[in-house]
């Protein structure tokens, strides 16, 4: 309050969590059977309390690699206090020192996809795509711990990634392969480590109302289907 006296009376809001606005993108294209579809999601304005920062001042406590950048001297930062072994007023009191801009947008979703019936017209197939799913692909933020991510591998940053071949014969009969290959379990294998998990699947389906010729007022759509799938998190191999 420019009274010349750091107090209580000094304090004010220094940030909101809460987003001005979020964005949202879906981009989709398609050439000559290929089919590529993008969707993200951002948002933009929010403030971000770092509570993983510890209060202490001490040379001894974990700090990011920002406490590079500390007070060291006449002409260093004018922004991060220096370290000290007693305790300090600018570390324990929550300030703009732990207050980040959180603007953030993400690649959710990038599928690239193949319809092979467009390249092979002769197959007995109405529908043959293959497609390849890779989720949680990318963030653009400037938020701390943000950079630290986007330097992470590929493996890391992409949650999941999907391969499916679609088959239909007729409109009658349809073949559904589905591979999954998932980062997202938080359990940890027999050697403390997390690893992917790969999940199978298959379905088959007929409408049997089409193959049989079935014309009844009692009876219009008929349809079976059959599938197998490996779900769940292994503990331990």
């Amino acid at each position: 309050n420019e009274d010349g006296v750091i107090d209580a009376n000094d304090r004010t809001m220094i940030g909101d969590p809460h987003p001005d606005f979020t964005l949202g993108a879906s981009l989709n294209f398609e050439f000559r059977g290929f089919d590529l579809s993008v969707t993200g999601f951002g948002a933009f304005g929010q403030q971000i309390f770092k509570c993983y920062r510890d209060f202490s001042a001490s040379p001894l406590a974990n700090f990011t690699t920002d406490i590079f950048k500390r007070w060291t001297g006449e002409g260093s930062s004018n922004f991060y206090p220096r370290l000290s072994s007693s305790s300090s007023y600018n570390w324990n009191k929550i300030s703009t020192l732990y207050i980040e801009n959180g603007d953030y947008f993400k690649i959710q979703n990038v599928t690239l996809g193949y319809n092979l019936a467009k390249a092979f017209r002769k197959f007995p197939l109405q529908t043959l795509r293959i497609y390849v799913t890779a989720q949680n692909l990318f963030t653009f933020t400037n938020m701390e711990t943000g950079k630290a991510f986007l330097k992470d591998t590929f493996r890391d940053q992409t949650q999941s990634v999907f391969g499916t071949a679609q088959f239909g014969f007729k409109n009658m009969v349809f073949l559904d392969l589905t591979a999954r290959n998932d980062w997202t379990s938080p359990l940890s294998w027999a050697d403390g480590k997390v690893k992917p998990v790969f999940y199978p699947s298959v379905g088959l389906s007929a409408i049997l109302t089409d193959i049989f010729g079935i014309d009844s007022n009692f009876l219009t759509f008929a349809k079976v289907r059959a599938s197998y799938a490996e779900v769940g998190n292994p503990i331990s191999r």
